[in-house]
Protein backbone atom coordinates (compact mmCIF):
# COMPACT_ATOMS: atom_id res chain seq x y z
CA UNK A 1 0.00 0.00 0.00
CA UNK A 2 1.26 3.37 -1.34
CA UNK A 3 1.18 6.49 0.82
CA UNK A 4 -1.59 7.77 -0.54
CA UNK A 5 -3.58 4.71 0.23
CA UNK A 6 -2.54 4.37 3.71
CA UNK A 7 -6.25 4.82 4.82
CA UNK A 8 -7.60 1.95 3.08
CA UNK A 9 -5.80 -0.76 5.10
CA UNK A 10 -8.85 -3.42 6.51
CA UNK A 11 -8.10 -4.80 10.23
CA UNK A 12 -10.51 -7.41 9.80
CA UNK A 13 -8.58 -9.33 7.31
CA UNK A 14 -4.89 -9.83 9.02
CA UNK A 15 -5.36 -12.76 11.62
CA UNK A 16 -2.76 -15.17 11.88
CA UNK A 17 -2.60 -17.73 14.65
CA UNK A 18 0.94 -18.58 14.45
CA UNK A 19 2.03 -14.92 15.50
CA UNK A 20 3.15 -15.39 18.72
CA UNK A 21 2.29 -11.84 21.12
CA UNK A 22 2.99 -12.25 24.83
CA UNK A 23 5.39 -12.10 27.02
CA UNK A 24 8.80 -12.35 26.53
CA UNK A 25 8.62 -14.25 23.42
CA UNK A 26 5.99 -11.79 22.02
CA UNK A 27 8.45 -8.57 22.45
CA UNK A 28 11.23 -11.05 20.68
CA UNK A 29 8.89 -11.70 18.12
CA UNK A 30 8.38 -7.80 17.18
CA UNK A 31 12.04 -6.96 17.49
CA UNK A 32 12.38 -9.35 14.75
CA UNK A 33 9.79 -8.35 12.71
CA UNK A 34 11.20 -4.68 12.68
CA UNK A 35 14.44 -6.05 11.60
CA UNK A 36 13.15 -7.71 8.70
CA UNK A 37 10.97 -4.16 8.42
CA UNK A 38 8.16 -6.68 6.94
CA UNK A 39 4.77 -4.25 7.34
CA UNK A 40 2.41 -6.85 6.61
CA UNK A 41 3.67 -9.18 9.74
CA UNK A 42 3.53 -5.90 11.94
CA UNK A 43 0.21 -5.49 10.87
CA UNK A 44 -1.24 -8.90 11.67
CA UNK A 45 0.94 -8.87 15.44
CA UNK A 46 -1.03 -6.03 16.04
CA UNK A 47 -4.68 -6.79 15.03
CA UNK A 48 -4.20 -10.32 16.48
CA UNK A 49 -2.66 -8.61 20.21
CA UNK A 50 -4.40 -5.52 19.33
CA UNK A 51 -1.60 -3.85 21.41
CA UNK A 52 2.48 -3.72 21.65
CA UNK A 53 3.50 -5.66 24.53
CA UNK A 54 3.90 -4.28 27.83
CA UNK A 55 6.90 -2.45 27.99
CA UNK A 56 6.85 -1.04 24.25
CA UNK A 57 7.28 2.30 25.07
CA UNK A 58 10.09 2.24 27.38
CA UNK A 59 12.82 3.92 26.60
CA UNK A 60 16.67 2.30 25.48
CA UNK A 61 18.70 1.62 23.02
CA UNK A 62 16.69 -0.41 20.40
CA UNK A 63 17.87 -1.28 16.70
CA UNK A 64 18.15 1.99 14.71
CA UNK A 65 14.94 2.82 12.75
CA UNK A 66 16.66 4.43 9.76
CA UNK A 67 19.97 3.60 8.78
CA UNK A 68 20.52 6.98 8.28
CA UNK A 69 20.30 8.22 11.86
CA UNK A 70 23.10 6.90 14.32
CA UNK A 71 23.30 6.58 17.90
CA UNK A 72 19.32 7.23 18.61
CA UNK A 73 18.06 6.14 21.73
CA UNK A 74 14.18 4.84 21.31
CA UNK A 75 11.76 2.52 21.77
CA UNK A 76 10.63 -0.56 20.68
CA UNK A 77 7.28 1.31 19.77
CA UNK A 78 8.55 3.93 18.28
CA UNK A 79 10.53 1.53 15.86
CA UNK A 80 7.31 0.02 14.87
CA UNK A 81 5.36 3.54 14.29
CA UNK A 82 8.17 4.86 12.23
CA UNK A 83 8.49 1.86 9.47
CA UNK A 84 4.26 1.31 9.51
CA UNK A 85 4.50 5.82 8.73
CA UNK A 86 6.97 5.32 6.29
CA UNK A 87 8.24 9.06 6.00
CA UNK A 88 10.92 9.88 3.54
CA UNK A 89 14.09 8.80 4.21
CA UNK A 90 15.76 12.39 5.15
CA UNK A 91 15.36 11.78 8.58
CA UNK A 92 18.44 13.28 9.61
CA UNK A 93 19.15 15.80 12.11
CA UNK A 94 20.92 17.75 10.37
CA UNK A 95 17.68 18.38 8.11
CA UNK A 96 15.56 18.47 11.04
CA UNK A 97 17.66 21.38 12.48
CA UNK A 98 18.01 23.09 9.41
CA UNK A 99 14.23 23.38 8.99
CA UNK A 100 13.96 24.52 12.73
CA UNK A 101 16.51 27.47 11.65
CA UNK A 102 14.65 28.48 8.71
CA UNK A 103 12.15 28.93 11.87
CA UNK A 104 13.69 32.47 12.82
CA UNK A 105 13.77 33.65 9.26
CA UNK A 106 10.09 32.75 8.84
CA UNK A 107 8.83 33.85 12.16
CA UNK A 108 6.42 37.14 10.28
CA UNK A 109 4.70 34.69 8.02
CA UNK A 110 4.21 31.87 11.26
CA UNK A 111 2.71 34.35 14.06
CA UNK A 112 -0.85 33.01 13.56
CA UNK A 113 0.48 29.31 14.22
CA UNK A 114 2.74 29.81 16.82
CA UNK A 115 -0.03 31.80 18.49
CA UNK A 116 -1.93 28.41 18.23
CA UNK A 117 1.30 26.22 19.06
CA UNK A 118 1.77 28.13 22.35
CA UNK A 119 -1.55 27.57 23.96
CA UNK A 120 -1.79 24.34 22.51
CA UNK A 121 1.53 22.96 23.82
CA UNK A 122 0.75 23.48 27.86
CA UNK A 123 -2.04 21.83 27.54
CA UNK A 124 -0.64 18.41 26.24
CA UNK A 125 -1.15 15.83 29.33
CA UNK A 126 0.16 18.80 31.44
CA UNK A 127 -0.44 16.29 34.61
CA UNK A 128 0.80 13.05 33.46
CA UNK A 129 4.42 13.03 35.07
CA UNK A 130 5.66 10.14 33.19
CA UNK A 131 5.01 12.10 29.40
CA UNK A 132 6.36 15.56 30.90
CA UNK A 133 9.46 13.55 32.12
CA UNK A 134 10.40 12.76 28.92
CA UNK A 135 8.74 14.99 26.60
CA UNK A 136 10.10 18.75 27.37
CA UNK A 137 7.65 21.40 26.29
CA UNK A 138 10.28 22.97 24.21
CA UNK A 139 10.99 19.78 22.20
CA UNK A 140 6.79 19.49 21.50
CA UNK A 141 6.96 23.57 20.33
CA UNK A 142 10.28 23.06 17.86
CA UNK A 143 8.37 19.88 16.30
CA UNK A 144 4.95 21.68 16.40
CA UNK A 145 6.30 24.71 14.64
CA UNK A 146 8.60 23.09 12.18
CA UNK A 147 5.62 20.45 11.15
CA UNK A 148 3.42 23.66 10.66
CA UNK A 149 6.59 25.74 8.12
CA UNK A 150 7.22 22.24 6.06
CA UNK A 151 2.85 22.08 5.88
CA UNK A 152 2.51 25.56 4.11
CA UNK A 153 2.15 27.47 7.62
CA UNK A 154 -0.70 25.25 8.21
CA UNK A 155 -1.43 24.30 11.81
CA UNK A 156 -4.78 23.27 13.41
CA UNK A 157 -5.26 23.08 17.38
CA UNK A 158 -5.16 19.13 18.75
CA UNK A 159 -2.12 18.36 16.53
CA UNK A 160 -0.11 19.22 19.68
CA UNK A 161 -1.17 15.61 21.30
CA UNK A 162 -0.26 13.50 18.10
CA UNK A 163 3.16 15.03 18.00
CA UNK A 164 3.11 14.44 21.81
CA UNK A 165 2.91 10.44 21.25
CA UNK A 166 5.31 10.49 18.72
CA UNK A 167 8.01 12.16 20.91
CA UNK A 168 6.91 10.12 23.57
CA UNK A 169 8.31 6.74 21.61
CA UNK A 170 10.90 8.55 19.51
CA UNK A 171 13.68 10.59 19.25
CA UNK A 172 12.99 14.51 18.25
CA UNK A 173 14.04 14.64 14.55
CA UNK A 174 12.92 11.36 13.96
CA UNK A 175 8.85 12.44 15.79
CA UNK A 176 9.50 15.22 13.50
CA UNK A 177 9.68 13.16 10.32
CA UNK A 178 7.21 10.78 11.17
CA UNK A 179 4.36 13.69 12.03
CA UNK A 180 5.09 15.27 8.74
CA UNK A 181 4.02 12.11 7.48
CA UNK A 182 1.08 11.11 9.36
CA UNK A 183 -0.33 14.88 8.39
CA UNK A 184 0.55 14.24 4.26
CA UNK A 185 -0.32 10.61 3.83
CA UNK A 186 -2.73 9.55 7.01
CA UNK A 187 -5.09 12.25 7.51
CA UNK A 188 -4.49 15.19 5.16
CA UNK A 189 -8.16 16.26 5.58
CA UNK A 190 -7.70 16.67 9.12
CA UNK A 191 -5.00 17.94 9.72
CA UNK A 192 -3.63 20.35 5.94
CA UNK A 193 -7.40 22.03 5.42
CA UNK A 194 -8.72 24.94 7.22
CA UNK A 195 -11.68 24.04 7.36
CA UNK A 196 -11.09 20.37 9.11
CA UNK A 197 -13.88 18.89 6.70
CA UNK A 198 -12.17 15.28 7.42
CA UNK A 199 -12.84 15.92 11.06
CA UNK A 200 -16.44 16.73 10.35
CA UNK A 201 -17.27 13.85 7.76
CA UNK A 202 -16.14 11.58 10.60
CA UNK A 203 -18.56 12.54 13.07
CA UNK A 204 -20.95 12.09 10.63
CA UNK A 205 -19.80 8.62 9.55
CA UNK A 206 -19.39 8.03 13.23
CA UNK A 207 -22.92 8.02 13.93
CA UNK A 208 -24.03 6.00 11.01
CA UNK A 209 -21.89 3.47 12.36
CA UNK A 210 -23.32 3.55 15.47
CA UNK A 211 -26.77 3.39 14.07
CA UNK A 212 -25.75 0.26 11.84
CA UNK A 213 -24.11 -1.45 14.82
CA UNK A 214 -25.52 -0.88 17.87
CA UNK A 215 -29.05 1.07 16.93
CA UNK A 216 -30.46 0.27 20.56
CA UNK A 217 -27.43 2.59 21.94
CA UNK A 218 -27.30 5.14 19.27
CA UNK A 219 -31.13 5.75 20.27
CA UNK A 220 -30.90 5.83 23.83
CA UNK A 221 -27.68 8.08 22.81
CA UNK A 222 -29.83 10.51 20.96
CA UNK A 223 -32.47 10.53 23.91
CA UNK A 224 -30.09 11.55 26.53
CA UNK A 225 -28.37 14.28 24.20
CA UNK A 226 -31.77 15.59 23.20
CA UNK A 227 -30.57 16.46 19.83
CA UNK A 228 -29.84 14.48 16.65
CA UNK A 229 -26.79 11.96 16.88
CA UNK A 230 -24.58 13.13 14.16
CA UNK A 231 -25.05 16.69 16.58
CA UNK A 232 -24.06 14.81 19.36
CA UNK A 233 -21.00 13.37 17.75
CA UNK A 234 -19.89 16.79 17.03
CA UNK A 235 -20.20 18.17 20.15
CA UNK A 236 -18.63 14.92 22.17
CA UNK A 237 -16.26 13.03 20.06
CA UNK A 238 -14.96 15.52 17.80
CA UNK A 239 -11.87 16.20 20.23
CA UNK A 240 -11.37 11.91 19.97
CA UNK A 241 -12.04 11.80 16.41
CA UNK A 242 -9.68 14.71 15.41
CA UNK A 243 -6.82 13.55 17.89
CA UNK A 244 -6.94 10.03 16.85
CA UNK A 245 -8.78 9.14 20.76
CA UNK A 246 -4.74 10.38 21.43
CA UNK A 247 -6.93 13.01 23.88
CA UNK A 248 -8.83 10.46 25.86
CA UNK A 249 -7.10 9.76 29.25
CA UNK A 250 -5.19 7.61 30.26
CA UNK A 251 -2.06 8.29 28.47
CA UNK A 252 -0.71 5.39 28.17
CA UNK A 253 -4.12 3.37 27.20
CA UNK A 254 -4.06 6.36 24.19
CA UNK A 255 -0.93 5.51 23.14
CA UNK A 256 -1.24 1.41 22.53
CA UNK A 257 -4.50 2.34 21.17
CA UNK A 258 -2.50 4.47 18.23
CA UNK A 259 -1.21 1.49 17.27
CA UNK A 260 -3.92 0.60 15.16
CA UNK A 261 -4.25 3.90 13.68
CA UNK A 262 -0.66 3.72 13.08
CA UNK A 263 -0.73 0.20 11.32
CA UNK A 264 -4.01 0.64 9.42
CA UNK A 265 -4.97 4.16 8.87
CA UNK A 266 -6.43 7.66 10.57
CA UNK A 267 -10.19 6.56 9.41
CA UNK A 268 -9.27 3.86 12.22
CA UNK A 269 -10.28 7.13 14.81
CA UNK A 270 -13.59 6.84 13.83
CA UNK A 271 -13.54 3.12 14.70
CA UNK A 272 -12.24 3.68 18.25
CA UNK A 273 -14.79 6.10 19.21
CA UNK A 274 -17.91 4.14 18.00
CA UNK A 275 -15.86 0.88 20.02
CA UNK A 276 -15.60 2.97 22.84
CA UNK A 277 -19.18 3.87 23.39
CA UNK A 278 -19.90 0.33 22.97
CA UNK A 279 -17.52 -1.07 25.28
CA UNK A 280 -19.19 1.16 27.59
CA UNK A 281 -22.69 0.36 26.58
CA UNK A 282 -24.35 -1.04 29.64
CA UNK A 283 -23.71 2.49 31.93
CA UNK A 284 -24.85 4.40 28.89
CA UNK A 285 -28.02 2.93 28.37
CA UNK A 286 -28.73 3.52 32.35
CA UNK A 287 -27.69 7.01 32.14
CA UNK A 288 -25.13 6.46 34.97
CA UNK A 289 -22.46 7.92 32.26
CA UNK A 290 -22.74 10.31 29.52
CA UNK A 291 -21.31 10.91 26.20
CA UNK A 292 -18.93 13.40 27.22
CA UNK A 293 -17.29 11.17 29.90
CA UNK A 294 -16.77 8.50 27.93
CA UNK A 295 -15.29 10.54 24.68
CA UNK A 296 -14.34 14.02 26.37
CA UNK A 297 -13.84 14.28 29.90
CA UNK A 298 -13.57 17.32 31.54
CA UNK A 299 -10.58 16.27 33.68
CA UNK A 300 -8.46 13.16 33.91
CA UNK A 301 -10.23 11.91 36.95
CA UNK A 302 -13.68 12.28 35.32
CA UNK A 303 -13.00 10.09 32.56
CA UNK A 304 -14.61 6.00 32.43
CA UNK A 305 -12.00 3.46 32.62
CA UNK A 306 -12.50 1.07 29.66
CA UNK A 307 -9.59 -1.15 29.06
CA UNK A 308 -7.97 -0.61 25.52
CA UNK A 309 -7.61 -4.19 24.75
CA UNK A 310 -11.46 -4.02 24.99
CA UNK A 311 -11.65 -1.06 22.61
CA UNK A 312 -9.46 -2.55 20.31
CA UNK A 313 -10.96 -5.78 20.04
CA UNK A 314 -14.55 -4.13 19.64
CA UNK A 315 -13.12 -1.57 16.98
CA UNK A 316 -11.52 -4.69 15.00
CA UNK A 317 -14.99 -6.29 14.99
CA UNK A 318 -16.81 -3.59 14.26
CA UNK A 319 -15.06 -2.94 11.09
CA UNK A 320 -15.37 -6.81 9.52
CA UNK A 321 -19.07 -5.38 10.04
CA UNK A 322 -19.31 -2.46 7.72
CA UNK A 323 -21.26 -2.86 4.28
CA UNK A 324 -18.63 -2.12 1.62
CA UNK A 325 -20.38 1.71 0.54
CA UNK A 326 -19.85 2.59 3.97
CA UNK A 327 -16.35 1.06 4.34
CA UNK A 328 -15.27 3.17 1.48
CA UNK A 329 -16.39 6.63 2.79
CA UNK A 330 -14.89 5.88 5.87
CA UNK A 331 -11.23 4.71 4.39
CA UNK A 332 -11.22 7.77 1.61
CA UNK A 333 -12.84 10.78 4.09
CA UNK A 334 -9.36 11.61 5.51
CA UNK A 335 -7.73 11.78 2.06
CA UNK A 336 -7.69 15.07 -0.18
CA UNK A 337 -9.70 14.16 -3.58
CA UNK A 338 -10.54 10.91 -2.98
CA UNK A 339 -13.61 10.44 -0.27
CA UNK A 340 -16.43 8.65 -1.07
CA UNK A 341 -19.49 10.33 -0.30
CA UNK A 342 -22.88 8.10 0.98
CA UNK A 343 -26.18 8.95 -0.23
CA UNK A 344 -28.51 10.48 2.54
Amino acid sequence: MDAAHRGTAEPGNHADPGVETNGTAGVDTLVALVATRDIECLRRYIVQTPLLPLGASKPGPCTPVDSAVENTTSTLRGAVWHLLCRPSKRARTASYVAVVDTLAQRSLSMVACLEKIAVDVPRTWPGVTHFTARVSRSALLRVLAAVALVNDARYVQGLNVIAGAFLYVLPEPLAYDALVSFTRSYAPTYFLCNDLRGVHRGCALAAHILRLVDAELAQALEAAANIPLEQAMLVHAFPAIMSMSLSVPPLDDAITLFDLVIAFGAHLSVLLVVARLVAGRGPLLQRQHSMQQVLNPRRPEDAICIPATQIGRECIRIAALLPEPLRDALCTHTLIDKAVVLDA
